[in-house]
C-alpha cells in the first residue's frame, strides 16, 4: 500500500509507503507556502487507506479533511473534538480522556484547541501526548500544528512540561506504534534537539535566513557526496518555490528530491476566504457514544471556597498571569540593556570630545608656534612650511613638537593617547581572530559536536550527542564521540561535569575569558566577545 503525496520536478509519481505512519516528519515552511496544505495530503491518504491519525490544530485549520472540496459530498467520518465544528466539545482538563478514546475507539479525529487559551492548550497537549504515549499500542499518526508552541527552541519553565511530553512522543513513540508530524512555519524556532529526532522532512517555501539556516544545518552535515548538487539546487530555490512545490528528504533512504504536491480532494480550511467559498458538506460520524462519554467530564470542577471561579479558570488565569509577568521582566531586562549602552555611548562620546579638544589645542599651539617664529624673523621659505635658518623642515617640525608637547592645555598637560574605545575594540577583534583559528583547525566530527553543544550550552551525556549527531547511541558510536569530547576536552574548548561527572558542556565563554585576562576585561567585555565568536561560527558560509 503506497500514500500518492505529489509528482516528483520530472514528472514520476512520488509515493510515501504505508509504514510512513509510525515515522517522524516535519513540514516546515513560510506562512502560506503550503504546509498545512501538504499535511492535509498525507491526512487523505491516511484516512483512504484506513490508517489513524490525530492532528492537535491550535488554529483550526484541519477541520475540513472530513469535507468535500467541491462541497457538494461528504468526505471521510473524522470526528471533531472541540472548536466551531465540534462533534464533542472539550475542556482543557480532557486531554488524557480524549487520548483513551482516540486508543479505545481507534477512530481519526481532529482537535481544534482555537477556544482554549495558549496555557488550556500546553495542559491538553501535555495530557494527551503523556496518555497516548503510555497506552498506546497500535499503529497512529499525530500531526501537530503550531509546534514552535509546544517545543520552542528556546522554553521558559511553564513551557517545560509539555516540551518533554511532545519530545517523548517523536524520540521514543515509535515503540508504542506512534508517528509524528510536526509542522511550523519558522523552522530556526523548533527545538533543534527535536528536529534531530525525524526521518522524514518536508521543505516548502522558506525565506528568512535564520530559518533557512536551520535548514541548511540539518542538511549539510549529513548528505552524501553524489546529493551535494541537490543541496546546491536546494540553496537556489528555497527561497522562490511556488505554493504546493516541497523539498523531500528522507535520509535513510537516500532521498533527496523536488516534489509538487498533488490537489487536495477535500476543503482547505486554511485557505484564504474568498466571496465564491464552496459550501461545504461535513461528513458526520455517529457521535452520540462518545457525547455521552464525554458529558460527565463537562462539568467544570468544583470551585474553591464555594461562589469562587472554578478551579480550572483560576489555574487558567495564573499560568496566563505568569506569562505577563514573564514578558515584562524580558521588557525590564531589554531597559536596563539599553540603558546602560546609552550610558556607555555617552562616556564614550565625551571621551572622543575632550581627546578631540585636545588635539585641536595642539594644533593650535603649533601654529602660533610659527606664527612667532616669523615674526621673529626666524624662519625663512614659502610660508607653508617655514624653516629656520641653519635648520631643515624636519627639524624645525620635531622642535615644534617638541615644543606643543609642552604647553599645559585646558584641564592639564595634553598627552597623545588612542581612544579607550579604539583600545578595547582592538583587543576584541584580536581574540576573536585567535578562537576562529582554534575552531576553524578543529577535524569535522570535533566541529560538529562543538556547534551542537554551543545550541544547549547545558551538560550533555555522550549517550544524548551521539544520539542526535548520528542518529542512535550504539557502543561504537558512543566511543567515536567519546574520543572527539576528549579532543575538545584537551583543547580548552569542553568541560567535564554535571550529574555524576558523565555530561559535557562547551567552555568557550570561559576560554574567551582566559584570553582577555591580561587585559582586565568586565564581564560585559567578555560576553561581547563570545557573542562575535558564536556570531561567526553561525554565520553562513559562501554557496
Amino acid at each position: 500500500m503506497s500514500l500518492r503525496i505529489g509528482i516528483t520536478a520530472d514528472g514520476r509519481p512520488y509515493e510515501l509507503p504505508a509504514d510512513v505512519l509510525t515515522h517522524t516528519i516535519a513540514i516546515l515552511a513560510k506562512k502560506g507556502a503550503g504546509k498545512t496544505y501538504a499535511a492535509g495530503v498525507i491526512e487523505e491518504e491516511f484516512s483512504k487507506a484506513g490508517l489513524p491519525f490525530v492532528v492537535l490544530d491550535p488554529v483550526g485549520v484541519h477541520h475540513g479533511i472530513r469535507s468535500s472540496a467541491d462541497g457538494k459530498r461528504e468526505a471521510y467520518p473524522i470526528v471533531v473534538f472541540g472548536g466551531e465544528h465540534a462533534d464533542v466539545p472539550i475542556q482543557r482538563h480532557m486531554g488524557a480522556e480524549v487520548a483513551r478514546a482516540v486508543i479505545g475507539e481507534n477512530i481519526s479525529c481532529i482537535v481544534d484547541l482555537t477556544e482554549l487559551s495558549k496555557t488550556a492548550w500546553r495542559e491538553f497537549v501535555r495530557d494527551f501526548c503523556l496518555t497516548l504515549y503510555k497506552e498506546n499500542r497500535s499503529p497512529r499518526h499525530v500531526f501537530i500544528e503550531e509546534a514552535t508552541e509546544f517545543v520552542p527552541q528556546t522554553r521558559r519553565p511553564e513551557l517545560q512540561e509539555a516540551f518533554e511530553a511532545v519530545e517523548r512522543l517523536v524520540r521514543m513513540g515509535r515503540n508504542r506504534g506512534l508517528g509524528c508530524t510536526l509542522i511550523s512555519q519558522r523552522s530556526a524556532q523548533v527545538a533543534k534537539d527535536v528536529l534531530t529526532q525525524i526521518d522524514i522532512l518536508i521543505a516548502l517555501r522558506t525565506v528568512g535566513p535564520q530559518d533557512r539556516r536551520a535548514l541548511l544545518d540539518m542538511f549539510e552535515a549529513v548528505l552524501e557526496e553524489q546529493q551535494l548538487e541537490d543541496l546546491e539546487q536546494f540553496k537556489a530555490t528555497i527561497t522562490k518555490l511556488p505554493n504546493g512545490m516541497a523539498w523531500v528528504w528522507w535520509p535513510e533512504r537516500g532521498q533527496f528530491v523536488q516534489v509538487s504536491i498533488r490537489q487536495r480532494e477535500t476543503y482547505h480550511a486554511g485557505a484564504t476566504p474568498s466571496f465564491k467559498a464552496p459550501k461545504v458538506v461535513q461528513a458526520k460520524p455517529d457521535v452520540s457514544a462518545l457525547r455521552e462519554r464525554f458529558k460527565a467530564l463537562a462539568t467544570p470542577p468544583a470551585s474553591r471556597g464555594g461562589g469562587g471561579l472554578p478551579d480550572a479558570r483560576l489555574k487558567e488565569l495564573e499560568g496566563e498571569l505568569g506569562e505577563a509577568r514573564h514578558e515584562l521582566e524580558a521588557v525590564k531586562e531589554t531597559a536596563r540593556i539599553a540603558a546602560q549602552t546609552s550610558q556607555q555611548m555617552l562616556r564614550e562620546k565625551n571621551e572622543m570630545s575632550r581627546t578631540l579638544g585636545e588635539m585641536q589645542a595642539r594644533v593650535r599651539a603649533a601654529d602660533q608656534l610659527r606664527d612667532a617664529l616669523a615674526a621673529l624673523g626666524l624662519t625663512a621659505g614659502d610660508g607653508a612650511a617655514p624653516v629656520v635658518a641653519g635648520l631643515s623642515r624636519t627639524e624645525v617640525e620635531a622642535i615644534v613638537r617638541e615644543a606643543v608637547a609642552s604647553i599645559p592645555t585646558t584641564g592639564g598637560h595634553v598627552q597623545y593617547v588612542p581612544a579607550p574605545e579604539a583600545i578595547r575594540k582592538g583587543y576584541q577583534r584580536q581574540t576573536v581572530e585567535r578562537a576562529m583559528v582554534k575552531i576553524d583547525g578543529l577535524d569535522p566530527d570535533e566541529g560538529r559536536a562543538l556547534r551542537f553543544m554551543l545550541g544547549h550550552d547545558v551538560f550533555l551525556t555522550v549517550n544524548r550527542i551521539a544520539l542526535a549527531l548520528s542518529g542512535n547511541d550504539s557502543g561504537s558510536l558512543r566511543d567515536r564521540w567519546s574520543r572527539v569530547l576528549k579532543e575538545l576536552e584537551a583543547k580548552r574548548l569542553v568541560a567535564v561535569g554535571g550529574t555524576g561527572r558523565q555530561g559535557r558542556k562547551p567552555r568557550l565563554r570561559e576560554w574567551v575569558a582566559s584570553e582577555l585576562a591580561p587585559h582586565s576585561p568586565s564581564d560585559q567585555e567578555v560576553e561581547e566577545v563570545y557573542q562575535a565568536v558564536l556570531g561567526r561560527i553561525a554565520k553562513p558560509t559562501e554557496a
